[in-house]
């Protein structure tokens, strides 16, 4: 690796920082420089910051569920880059929270199939775009927790190699038909195989070509229109709320799979006889 390609993130890094007060810049540092798994998430201070909040969240949500085990999954995997820093942080997340993380990662490895009309962004995307150069390499050098699974995901159920909650997605496939396609089969899973509320990055959609009526934008409308109990919400808007670092494109792009027949949103979540909520009024004292 040369010089300037090292140099590429941190330089990059700095760059985007430029619009937060010196005092997010100073503590950001001191994250970046000395900061545990939490600290370098909550600033933004991995390569692949999305993913890295994406594995964090997910683990803390089923952390406090009291799930022991989970999967974090990326949809088109091209030549590896996002699944390695996902399994990267996986295991970092994994030591933290003290449960099992197992990452998948789905792609033909042949590339992008040939788009089936205006939905798929013909203007932008073409048949063998983004294939797996190097498969036996990538391969060789994944770590154990991560596994690598090559099939046709229009015409394959992703679902049947799901055996833990899927609690985090990362969707990057471009065209409609994939997608709609994915999100088609994951109405199949079973809603103890997710989190009540299951975290997807939509990785194609801030473009200028990209809206409702064509690729991901279009593919999240139709699931949610045909499935009453699964449905699909930008999480933007509530998590910009609760970040340091709120300037992050990539906090647009992060939803929201409610499952809304999950047990965990169909029981009253405190036993029976326990104290009901109470809020306190100073003026009644």
């Amino acid at each position: 690796m040369s010089l300037s390609s090292k140099l590429q993130y941190p330089v990059n890094l700095l760059i985007s920082r430029l619009s937060y007060p010196l005092h997010l810049n100073f503590l950001s540092g001191l994250s970046f420089l000395f900061g545990s798994v939490t600290s370098r998430v909550k600033y933004d201070n991995y390569r692949l910051a999305h993913y890295a909040f994406g594995v964090y969240e997910a683990a803390a949500r089923a952390k406090a569920l009291g799930t022991s085990e989970i999967t974090v999954i990326e949809f088109g995997v091209a030549n590896g880059r996002g699944l390695m820093a996902m399994a990267l942080y996986a295991g970092k997340v994994e030591k933290h929270f003290g449960i099992k993380i197992q990452v998948l990662g789905f792609d033909s490895g042949e590339g992008m199939p040939v788009t089936k009309g205006y939905k798929d962004h013909p203007e932008l995307y073409a048949s063998g775009d983004f294939p797996l150069q190097n498969r036996e390499k990538l391969l060789s050098i994944l770590p154990g927790n991560t596994k690598l699974i090559f099939l046709d995901l229009i015409n394959n159920n992703w679902t049947d190699h799901i055996k833990s909650p899927v609690a985090f997605m990362s969707v990057d496939l471009d065209y409609y038909s994939s997608t709609i396609a994915i999100l088609n089969y994951s109405a199949q899973l079973k809603s103890e195989l997710f989190l009540p509320n299951t975290l997807i990055y939509f990785d194609d959609i801030l473009l200028p070509n990209h809206n409702p009526f064509q690729g991901e934008l279009l593919a999240i409308e139709e699931f949610n229109a045909a499935n009453p109990l699964r449905k699909i919400v930008n999480y933007a808007e509530s998590l910009r709320i609760n970040r340091r670092l709120k300037n992050a494109r990539w906090i647009n792009q992060i939803y929201q799979l409610h499952v809304l027949d999950h047990k965990q949103r169909n029981e009253e979540y405190r036993n029976p006889g326990e104290a009901p909520l109470i809020l306190g009024n100073k003026y009644l004292k």
